[in-house]
C-alpha cells in the first residue's frame, strides 16, 4: 500500500439496470397518459335516483342533443339540437346579481326540455377554461337531479 494520494487507478462498476427499470416505467406511464389525452367526452354520471336501468330504453326516434356551455362570468349557454325534427334551439342563462349561477333558470330549461322530449336522458358540458372546479361540480349536481347521465366534453 502506497500512502500517496493517487486514488484514480479504483475500477467501479455502474449498474444500469435500476436506471433501465426507472426509464422503462416512465416510457410506460407516458405512453397510457397521452392515451387518456384522447378522449372526448367522460361520464361524470351515472343516474340521477342513484339506482341504474335494468334495461336500456332504445328510443323509437332519434333524440336531440343537450349541451349546456359553462363560460366565465356565470353564463350559461344552453343548446338543443339535432334529433327527428333537426332542432336548433339554444338560450342564454346569465348570472344572478351577486349570487353567481343561475341554477333555477338553467333547470326550468332543461324539464321543459325533458317534457318535450321524455326520453332525453343525458346531457353534455362544455367548460370554458378558467370556470372554477367548484363551480363545475355545483352545476353537475343541479343538472343530475333531472337528467341520468351527464357528460364532460371537450371544448370547440
Amino acid at each position: 500500500m502506497s500512502s500517496g494520494g493517487d486514488n484514480g487507478g479504483q475500477d467501479f462498476d455502474l449498474n444500469l439496470a435500476p436506471i433501465i427499470d426507472c426509464f422503462t416505467v416512465l416510457i410506460t406511464y407516458m405512453l397510457v397518459s397521452a392515451s387518456f389525452l384522447s378522449l372526448g367526452v367522460l361520464e361524470v354520471g351515472v343516474a340521477a335516483s342513484g339506482t341504474g336501468d335494468a334495461k336500456a330504453v332504445v328510443p323509437a326516434e332519434a333524440l336531440p342533443t343537450l349541451l349546456i356551455e359553462i363560460k366565465k362570468g356565470n353564463v350559461l349557454g344552453l343548446k338543443l339540437s339535432g334529433g327527428a325534427k333537426s332542432l336548433n334551439l339554444s338560450q342564454s342563462a346569465g348570472p344572478i346579481s351577486g349570487k353567481g349561477w343561475d341554477m333555477k333558470a338553467m333547470t326550468a330549461w332543461v324539464l321543459s326540455a325533458k317534457r318535450d322530449f321524455p326520453a332525453l336522458t343525458e346531457a353534455t358540458l362544455q367548460v370554458e377554461p378558467g370556470v372554477q372546479y367548484h363551480d363545475l361540480i355545483r352545476i353537475i349536481e343541479t343538472l343530475k337531479k333531472n337528467v341520468p347521465k351527464v357528460y364532460l366534453g371537450a371544448g370547440t
